[in-house]
């Protein structure tokens, strides 16, 4: 039998994908009424060189900052649904208790563990590009024979030593692979994938992004709608409120996309970092016996 904090689950979720499902409904209807406006020729965009773009600035920014308000809410809502979830409270306790057990000295000596991680990720992925072509690493990073690393030479000495073009090209992509990283400060306080350090974004990142994203999305949209006019509004008297609806069922459909953002960004996103950071720290507490051992006597 299910306990109650499952079925609450279980009916958010349904709740979720009803109110989605409601949302596509909603900007449907505006963009189907916005179509239908647009076939019977009513919409105008205003003349640039004729607008007064003082009055032009006074009604947009209301609905610029309008929607920025309304897009920040509900993204902060979701995020805060998200948190609440069964799924996002076991990974965060599973992080918090492992990260709460280190000692003062096992989080002295995390700090050697994050460069030598860093070291062989950087490794693993240069590797991955070599072995394209057939380079090795060893190649690569040591050289072989009288042959110096391949790293420290020219296109022209390559070629020379009897490597081709795209042997070269990996040998140069390799070069300059980078990676993010881990510490101490990023483990205990994120995409490509083949890097393994990076743990994803954490809340604020996230948040930062979604709004410069959004605040981008609206500049656009808010400008572009508040140029639609109506062609002959005496002729036309009902459509303004075809363009008041249509802005409007834009403006809360997009918004409410921002919840459902936030929501995944919680239990997707967060819950992914988080989990990563996990894992990590268990590596490193298996790493600790292994260092014990090598530096006890024989």
């Amino acid at each position: 039998m299910k306990r109650v904090e499952d079925k609450l689950q279980d009916s958010k979720v349904n709740v979720k994908n009803e109110l989605k499902k409601s949302i596509f409904d909603w900007v449907a209807a505006g963009i189907v009424v916005a179509i239908v406006a647009a076939a019977l020729d009513i919409f105008d965009i205003a003349d640039p060189t004729k607008t007064d773009w003082g009055q032009f600035l006074i009604g947009w920014l209301p609905y610029f900052l309008a929607a920025m308000l309304l897009n920040t809410d509900l993204y902060k809502k979701g995020i805060f649904v998200g948190k609440g979830t069964s799924k996002f409270i076991t990974v965060a306790t599973a992080y918090s208790d492992i990260a709460n057990s280190l000692s003062g000295e096992q989080i002295k000596n995390l700090a050697p563990f994050c460069d030598e991680y860093n070291i062989e990720a950087l490794k693993e992925i240069q590797r991955n590009i070599l072995r394209k072509e057939g380079v090795t690493y060893e190649a690569f990073e040591n050289g072989v024979d009288d042959v110096p690393p391949l790293k420290t030479l020219t296109k022209i000495q390559l070629l020379t030593l009897g490597y081709n073009v795209e042997q070269y090209k990996v040998i140069k992509k390799a070069k300059r692979v980078n990676i993010k990283g881990i510490s101490v400060n990023v483990l205990l306080s994120s995409i490509n994938t083949r890097d393994i350090t990076n743990l994803g974004f954490g809340e604020h990142a996230l948040a930062s992004s979604q709004y410069g994203i959004m605040a981008i999305k609206y500049i656009v949209t808010t400008l572009i709608m508040s140029l639609i006019a109506v062609k002959d509004i005496t002729q036309w008297g009902w459509a303004g409120i075809v363009i008041v609806i249509f802005k409007v069922t834009y403006l809360a459909g997009a918004s409410y996309m921002s919840y459902f953002k936030g929501y995944d960004d919680a239990t997707i996103s967060l819950t992914a970092h988080l989990t990563r950071k996990t894992d990590i720290l268990k590596q490193y507490l298996n790493y600790i016996p292994k260092q014990t051992e090598e530096i006890l006597p024989i």
